[in-house]
């Protein structure tokens, strides 16, 4: 544990330090601002019109609908390729070297990387959502605070698997070009081949259980004429979730399996 923590903290402090992850902090909190802009320069009603929804739409749906579809897909999308470079770029500074020369297990090794860009991407989206909800007390003082926090809490545990997903697929390559490459070609290729509209529906289809994009997820909470309700437990987001884990413990046993016969 004590190997697994020390790794961690030389990964966070090693992210801060670097340019990228400073742009997806300011990327993640513009990006997610722009709902307030655009709810602010609506006419009232506009939703329940564009949408074709009768009876209006809450505070809460129209709240979700601004925000969540680009904070899932900066989470989705962004953080992976981001995250790719993780363990290549212990190989191109021959940290690696020095690493293998110590008393620390593989295991070891991948579960601090791992650790360690959680901690910061997490603290990312700890600060962001702080900052939007905020901002959105200011122009609904009324919102649903307990909705807000699953979407955020949702996105971060997407964050979780998607950003496991990139550390983890990047590790399989020999420098940070090729390891961007194949996140963003597996990302591209689950929305283009697994994500049509009907699997992104059917939360049992096997092909919208394996999706790293997410898509069944996503259409859960986009649903202009969605309930108010929570939807973390519904079968959409928990097997969409499921699904994201099983494949972030096979790609850590794989590239487990990989290191150890190197």
């Amino acid at each position: 544990m004590e190997n697994i923590l020390g790794i961690a903290y030389y990964e966070y402090r090693l992210h801060w330090r670097g340019i990228s992850l400073r742009v997806l902090a300011l990327t993640t909190l513009l990006v997610t601002c722009v709902g307030l802009l655009i709810w602010n320069s609506l006419p009232e009603g506009q939703f329940a019109r564009v949408f074709n929804v009768e009876g209006g739409i809450s505070t809460s749906v129209v709240q979700t609908f601004l925000t969540f579809p680009a904070l899932i897909c900066v989470v989705v999308f962004i953080f992976p390729v981001a995250a790719s470079e993780c363990i290549p770029v212990d190989k191109h500074h021959r940290t690696i070297e020095l690493i293998d020369s110590l008393p620390v297990t593989p295991v070891e090794y991948l579960a601090g990387k791992l650790l360690g860009y959680w901690l910061a991407g997490l603290m990312i989206l700890l600060v962001a959502a702080l900052i939007n909800g905020g901002l959105w007390w200011l122009t609904l003082p009324d919102y649903d605070i307990i909705r807000y926090g699953e979407l955020w809490f949702v996105a971060a545990l997407v964050f979780l698997i998607n950003s496991g997903i990139g550390i983890l697929l990047g590790g399989t390559q020999p420098n940070r070009i090729r390891a961007a490459a194949l996140v963003i070609c597996v990302l591209i290729a689950a929305t283009v081949i697994l994500g049509s509209a009907d699997d992104a529906r059917q939360p049992t289809s096997v092909l919208s259980f394996a999706n790293p994009a997410h898509l069944s997820l996503i259409v859960a909470y986009i649903d202009p004429g969605m309930s108010d309700g929570l939807h973390l437990t519904s079968a959409n987001v928990s097997l969409s979730l499921l699904g994201g884990l099983i494949e972030v413990a096979m790609l850590f046993a794989g590239l487990l399996l990989l290191r150890r016969r190197q």
